[in-house]
């Protein structure tokens, strides 16, 4: 219950930002604030720019026909896809989706052409890190379970990770 109420909070606030901040019509003075406007991410293909965020694991295709259900799917794919090329890159020992927290995924809007969807997805790492102590070889081990969470636009043309936490090692 207490997820439905944040998601709804945090849908009511998507949907109003922007709208609360309107002008009086008056021209700016010195001590007008400044407004900063966002917008939504073009939801064209990812071009060659994206190359750098190839790993060992393929990224999946565009859902054919976008649902909400296809959606979800898609962007969860996605980060799992994600996560598992930034621990491929990384210097940890081994690493896998899961720990201590699995997959959870929420559709934000529908808008654009697209599903923006919220997804945080588990992960844990291993990392021996071996050195030498007074002539004798130590082996220290850290391990982690940690969440990733991200907000994606899926189209029938594109899956795009629009903002995100980093994937911590």
């Amino acid at each position: 219950m207490a997820l439905r109420i944040h998601s709804l909070l945090l849908v009511a606030v998507l949907l109003t930002a922007g709208c609360l901040g309107g002008s009086s019509g008056a021209p700016p003075s010195a001590t007008d604030e400044t407004t900063v406007e966002t917008t939504r991410p073009d939801p064209t293909p990812p071009t060659a720019r994206w190359t750098e965020q190839a790993g060992p694991n393929g990224y999946p295709d565009p859902p054919s026909t976008l649902t909400n259900q296809s959606a979800t799917q898609a962007a969860l794919q996605y980060e799992e896809t994600f996560v598992l090329n930034a621990l491929a890159a990384s210097d940890v020992d081994s690493y896998g989706l899961g720990g201590v927290f699995g997959a959870e995924t929420t559709v934000l809007d529908r808008a654009d052409g697209g599903v923006y969807v919220r997804v945080r997805r588990g992960y844990s790492w291993t990392r021996t890190v071996r050195s030498t102590v007074d002539g004798t070889q130590v082996a220290e081990q850290s391990n982690a379970d940690l969440t990733a969470e991200a907000t994606y636009f899926v189209s029938t043309e594109a899956i795009r990770r629009v903002d995100g936490t980093a994937i911590r090692t």
